[in-house]
């Protein structure tokens, strides 16, 4: 990967490092348990540090070590880490977010179009995914003039990750997979015997995730039946067939809805299909809309879900 860069107490050198951390003080231009940032002009240091010294003698010094990244991988401005985001520290000389990568920099693969696992990010000069280090502030009272500062330590933040087969959407660190050829109730069940359920939908985000994933440009059921809209089954399902109000099998919320026009029809159509396929017959095309048909219709695809695993 490429080198990130910590400001240590010398005078003009840089020292290169494998990621934004903390490191122990090794020079006499600040008080014990304080860092080095730069020479202080005019009485003047950036937020967090304060000027020590007598001029031309004097220096901006902090509880926290100075950090530093390349432009293309910091991620928002700041003048302190309260503006930044978990995980991100604050150059304060080039006023720029830089991920905290830790001691030994993790890689948890490379970007996709999707993004990284939560807990991580993607590094742009090297398009991969690096876990990132969670910052906590904890006060420290200074030798100097009873001046409290902080002093910065890191702990691991998660990695949600799915196992071999099976989907990973950071919109709602959830996992998924398809399955073939089976009813909404069988499919339910084979869902539920891999610790899953048949996929509840709670947003435009996700609904979009799934057509992109598995509905665009796919085929799942001929043309022998004229009414046959084609797709797959996910979690949708009427409890109650006289009230046409809608759940989900996992028990979730069903707060968000993306019904075709006209849709749904109830009465005896009481489970939910996702519209995926090449052959529908519906104008405009109805592919990523939702229609209900009865549950126990020709077996179909079906799309499982489940939390992800968390390390």
């Amino acid at each position: 990967m490429a080198p990130y860069y910590i400001y240590r107490r010398y005078p003009v050198m840089l020292i290169k490092s494998s990621s934004t951390v903390l490191s122990s003080n090794s020079s006499n231009f600040c008080p014990p348990n304080l860092y080095y940032l730069s020479d202080c002009y005019n009485g003047y240091c950036p937020s967090g540090y304060f000027c020590y010294g007598t001029a031309p003698n004097s220096y901006c010094c902090g509880a926290q070590q100075p950090v530093t990244c390349l432009a293309v991988d910091a991620s928002g401005t700041c003048a302190s880490n309260s503006q930044c985001a978990q995980g991100f520290l604050c150059d304060v000389l080039n006023s720029r977010c830089c991920p905290n990568l830790g001691d030994s920099p993790v890689s948890i693969g490379p970007c996709t179009s999707g993004g990284c696992p939560s807990g991580s990010y993607c590094l742009p000069s090297q398009q991969e995914c690096y876990a990132l280090m969670v910052t906590v502030e904890v006060p420290l009272t200074t030798y100097l003039q009873c001046i409290t500062s902080t002093i910065t330590t890191t702990t691991p933040a998660p990695v949600y990750y799915c196992e071999p087969g099976w989907t990973y959407y950071n919109g709602t660190m959830s996992c998924y997979l398809f399955g073939f050829g089976k009813t909404w109730a069988d499919a339910r069940d084979d869902c539920l015997s891999k610790g899953a359920n048949l996929a509840s939908i709670h947003s435009a985000a996700e609904n979009k995730f799934i057509y992109e994933t598995w509905a665009a440009g796919i085929t799942f059921m001929g043309t022998t039946e004229a009414t046959d809209t084609g797709g797959f089954w996910i979690g949708g399902y009427l409890p109650n067939l006289s009230t046409c109000t809608y759940a989900w099998s996992d028990g979730t919320s069903f707060d968000f809805m993306n019904f075709y026009s006209g849709e749904p029809t109830c009465g005896s159509n009481g489970c939910l299909l996702y519209m995926a396929d090449d052959n529908q017959v519906f104008t405009p095309p109805a592919k990523g809309f939702w229609a209900d048909i009865p549950c126990s219709v020709t077996p179909r695809g079906y799309l499982c879900k489940k939390p992800a695993s968390m390390t």
